[in-house]
């Protein structure tokens, strides 16, 4: 597999990892959970969810499906690489929405628990509709369609951006998120 789709591949594997640990965080909002919610991992990974994929995530995707579509027959591929476009601004919309709302939360602004729960399940529910979109469609689709050429045209332009979290170098601003991370994965490897 080409550096650039794995690329994309690892992204939504990193992208539901995260979307997972924001679930746990928002549960404990819950009436009854005894648990207190972590606010700074949810910020954390809402400030990742916005900026990383919006720098660097969809527009490598958009690139290569640009590149894609003119090679393209089948009608429902290109409705679908259509909607995978158009889920991608309704995503950063979303992500917006609910960052405001966090941060409201974090400046002790009063919010509706429901408010936060609503927009979350919104924007997760979409999140992970389309990363399973595009691994069933756009990443098949790529791998059938796109030639070398692209994949390395495609290379050059964008893979100068390093990932943030997940990349060689740790930014210091997602260094708690990182650890928190790895807890959260250190105890799912206890329990299984």
């Amino acid at each position: 597999m080409d550096k650039l789709i794995e690329r994309i591949t690892i992204d939504h594997e990193h992208i539901l990892k995260l979307l997972q640990a924001v679930d746990y965080e928002i549960k404990a909002y819950d009436a009854d959970n005894d648990r207190t919610p972590r606010l700074a991992i949810i910020v954390g990974a809402l400030d990742y969810l916005q900026n990383y994929p919006d720098s660097f995530h969809h527009p490598l995707e958009s690139q290569l499906m640009k590149r894609l579509k003119p090679r393209v027959t089948d009608s429902d591929l290109l409705q679908s690489m259509v909607e995978i476009d158009q889920q991608h601004d309704q995503i950063r919309e979303l992500t917006i929405e609910l960052v405001e709302t966090v941060n409201a939360i974090s400046t002790d602004h009063v919010v509706p628990i429901k408010k936060l729960v609503s927009s979350y399940q919104s924007y997760v529910d979409l999140q992970r509709a389309h990363v399973q979109k595009e691994n069933r469609v756009m990443i098949p689709a790529m791998k059938a369609y796109l030639t070398s050429e692209d994949l390395e045209l495609a290379e050059q332009e964008l893979l100068a951006t390093p990932d943030p979290l997940f990349g060689k170098y740790l930014w210091e601003s997602y260094e708690g998120l990182y650890q928190y991370l790895l807890e959260a994965d250190a105890r799912q490897e206890t329990t299984v």
